[in-house]
């Protein structure tokens, strides 16, 4: 038996183990069939998209079922406000990748005798993806006027959406040695002076094309869509295999090295 970890809390908390029979579905593909008069067969049509996919874990109690019921209104609870939208999953089974799901309601435990022991299913819908954690680790990138570019390899089979970390006023220009492609992307505060004020951090999530930046006030972090002070030219992706991927950093037309640019590639794989 294992242990699950949904929104940052271990299943065993709450005194609950699960089996990972269950979980290794894998996402259908998007597709549509055409039948073409005078032709044998089906044309196949898709667009590279998957449907989600459910992963369901056998569970059940640690404890005596009747003298751990606190503990199981609470891990019921948890999941229950849990299945309004996705959250980061994780399992022991599968300790490369990381899923976003979303709980999916009616637990129904089955009692034992004397109510002994509690057994039930934990169900998710989760989305088609499986991160792999390695693609949280940064990437930094050096600039293009060194000669070289940061080599590193997509290890899936599928475009990597990164999420960029931007510098006000700085251009930054992205440049594929491997795929001879270049891709333009700058952040304008609207308030300048706010942003001085409250700097934080600005964050361009390729994916769903939003940028977020996020800072404190008196201790509390504040979160804020920026998207609209951000122009990008072109589609950021991470190909598969090798990249080398280059840039030029530019404040007003002139040339910076003095600043990093902060890079997570997200590799996933189906």
């Amino acid at each position: 038996m294992g242990d699950v970890i949904f929104d940052g809390r271990r299943f065993s908390d709450f005194g609950v183990i699960v089996s990972g029979e269950n979980t290794w579905a894998q996402p259908t593909r998007r597709v549509t069939k055409a039948q073409v008069p005078g032709r044998n067969g089906d044309l196949i049509v898709e667009a590279g998209e998957f449907n989600n996919v459910e992963i369901s874990y056998p569970a059940g109690i640690m404890h005596d079922f009747d003298s751990y019921a606190d503990g199981w209104e609470a891990f019921a609870q948890f999941l229950a406000v849990r299945s309004d939208r996705y959250y980061r999953l994780e399992d022991e089974y599968h300790p490369l990748y990381y899923r976003m799901a979303r709980f999916v309601p009616g637990i129904a435990p089955k009692v034992g005798t004397l109510n002994r022991s509690g057994q039930f299913n934990v169900t998710f819908d989760c989305k088609p993806q499986k991160w792999l954690k390695s693609g949280e680790d940064e990437i930094v990138l050096t600039d293009y006027t060194d000669g070289y570019g940061v080599a590193f390899t997509n290890p899936t089979e599928y475009d990597a959406f990164p999420e960029i970390q931007l510098t006000p006023k700085v251009m930054v220009e992205l440049l594929s040695d491997s795929y001879d492609s270049s891709v333009t992307i700058e952040f304008t505060p609207s308030n300048p002076t706010e942003y001085e004020a409250h700097p934080g951090k600005v964050v361009y999530y390729t994916e769903i094309s939003e940028a977020i930046w996020t800072y404190e006030v008196d201790g509390f972090e504040q979160v804020e869509y920026v998207t609209d002070q951000v122009a990008v030219s072109g589609a950021v992706k991470i190909y598969p295999g090798a990249n080398s991927l280059c840039v030029f950093k530019t404040f007003s037309g002139e040339i910076r090295d003095d600043i990093d640019i902060h890079l997570k590639p997200r590799w996933y794989t189906i």
